[in-house]
């Protein structure tokens, strides 16, 4: 898939003329999340894990007006870029958002592909590209903090491949992903195998 970022032939577009992008809700300090069962649900950098996993039993909610929150509703196929944290980057959403009623907070840019040209899957590839990851991140502001402006992630060039192309390379790297998912969670077993070995239970 290397090769893909060298094709000079392909049509480029800045990622803000083939997706829809803004920033999710900003909690205020009246505002912030509760541990309440309802109300909506508010992602935020701390409910991933490092490759892109939601753990969704410490997910906090908030009783914000669902007036305010409307907008920043996620939906499956959506992709969030995280403007604070060089660890997560990008991650696809899935249909399990849909039915907890979630939001993005600030955290993360809210990113809705255009389905006549941009493939979310590919566009998640492309983000977490280390290429791009790279330039991403030599163009952050701030020291404490470093984030990524929207003006940077809106201006950014996409090699808009034929759909059918854009497909096979997001199935690819969404495999890829949950290979190294299982991974972890063998070795994970293994240590557990392991320490329950060594302990005699």
């Amino acid at each position: 898939m290397q090769r893909i970022l060298e094709i000079t032939t392909i049509s480029q577009e800045m990622l803000a003329d083939i997706a829809v992008i803004k920033q999710g809700y900003k909690l205020f300090a009246d505002r912030a999340p509760s541990r309440a069962r309802d109300g909506w649900r508010v992602l935020q950098l701390r409910d991933f894990s490092d490759d892109g996993e939601i753990d969704w039993v410490h997910v906090a909610t908030t009783d914000t007006a669902e007036s305010d929150l409307a907008a920043y509703y996620v939906c499956e196929g959506d992709v969030l870029f995280a403007a604070r944290s060089p660890r997560l980057g990008a991650v696809l959403l899935r249909a399990d958002v849909e039915a907890r009623r979630t939001a993005a907070s600030s955290h993360f840019y809210l990113i809705r592909c255009d389905p006549e040209q941009l493939v979310p899957e590919y566009l998640v590839w492309y983000l977490n590209h280390p290429r791009i990851r790279a330039q991403l991140q030599g163009d952050n502001r701030g020291t404490h903090l470093p984030f990524t402006p929207a003006a940077v992630i809106r201006r950014l060039t996409i090699p808009v491949l034929p759909l059918d192309r854009q497909r096979h390379v997001g199935a690819l790297d969404q495999l890829a992903i949950r290979e190294r998912r299982l991974a972890a969670g063998l070795a994970s077993l293994h240590d557990d195998l392991r320490a329950a070995s060594t302990w005699g239970a």
